[in-house]
């Protein structure tokens, strides 16, 4: 979870100012998400509106053709559109970007996805069904594809593996590490070899989200709505199914039916909650390798490199 930023958020009021043209009286932060900065930005006029910063490199390349999706999409009543400013859809801030959106007045889930209620469920499995159905090729934007790549976590893994620095790396990185590498990278191994697989054989592709969790949803007086597209690729569906195949209130025969497909893969959805373990730990154990031992931040990144390490018994 991001922290407020004072250099980031005044950033992003002088940048809402410039380029968007909105006089901005306040902004409030709102600690949701890794990968970006956001906040509620109340103009004065009274009008909110949602603005997002993003440095991290892999979103920030695909972000105009997400919000330009967006846009082609916006009839759909679970979507929020980008707000475009003179034909653009982010503009450029310090080391990424950022872009606008309406503010939607609402209750962020922060509950778990396994924990969530029967009518909540199928609520979103209607949502996931119409978003895998969307005929990709009536869609004029170029989605980001995948391409079940082996390489990332491989250098990532080995980066972290490399003799340690005493000045940035602390003592309880180095006691985590010890205890996890070895089963970890076993664990990337078997993610690289379904990969490979997926690489020769491609199976078959939709649109997906990416990130269909809790603190993505809103519950507003409008109906649900689906927020921080970021993550959205032309994927396998399992892609997004990997977020609700442990709830108990969730069909995967309901949802079969609504896209009039008679199964899915097991596989592929493993292969895809390999994936979101590994990066979360990877994420967190270069977090803790910088981190201070007297950062307060510590305690977080432990618990949740071990969720994920004791959720898949390997040590």
């Amino acid at each position: 979870m991001k922290y407020d930023n004072p250099t980031i958020k005044q950033a992003v009021g002088t940048s809402i100012r410039n380029n968007y043209g909105f006089d901005i009286k306040r902004m409030v932060f709102i600690p949701v998400g890794e990968e970006s900065y956001a906040y509620k930005a109340i103009a004065s006029n009274g009008k909110a509106y949602f603005a997002k910063y993003c440095g991290k490199p892999n979103i920030v390349k695909t972000i105009n053709q997400v919000n330009s999706f967006l846009v082609e999409i916006v009839n759909k009543k679970y979507v929020v559109p980008p707000i475009v400013s003179n034909g653009n859809f982010s503009f450029e801030l310090l080391e990424g970007r950022v872009y606008v959106y309406p503010y939607v007045e609402g209750e962020i889930l922060t509950i778990p996805n396994e924990e969530f209620g029967k009518s909540l469920v199928n609520e979103i499995t209607n949502i996931m069904a119409d978003v895998h159905n969307i005929d990709i090729n009536t869609v004029n934007t170029i989605l980001p594809v995948e391409k079940f790549d082996t390489k990332t976590f491989i250098d990532s893994y080995k980066l972290l593996g490399k003799p340690p620095k005493a000045e940035v790396q602390n003592k309880v990185f180095k006691e985590l590490w010890k205890k996890y590498h070895k089963g970890l990278g076993n664990y990337i191994n078997d993610y690289v070899s379904q990969g490979q697989k997926y690489q020769k054989n491609l199976p078959n592709m939709v649109i997906t989200h990416g990130d269909i969790t809790g603190r993505n949803i809103i519950l507003s007086e409008k109906g649900m709505m689906l927020v921080d597209w970021d993550g959205i690729t032309l994927a396998p569906r399992e892609k997004d199914l990997i977020f609700y195949l442990d709830n108990p209130n969730f069909s995967i025969d309901s949802y079969l039916k609504l896209i009039r497909q008679a199964s899915y893969q097991p596989e592929l959805a493993k292969y895809y909650g390999q994936r979101w373990a590994i990066e979360s730990i990877l994420d967190n154990f270069e977090k803790l390798s910088n981190a201070g031992t007297a950062d307060e931040l510590v305690k977080e990144y432990v618990d949740e490199i071990e969720n994920y390490i004791d959720s898949r018994s390997f040590k």
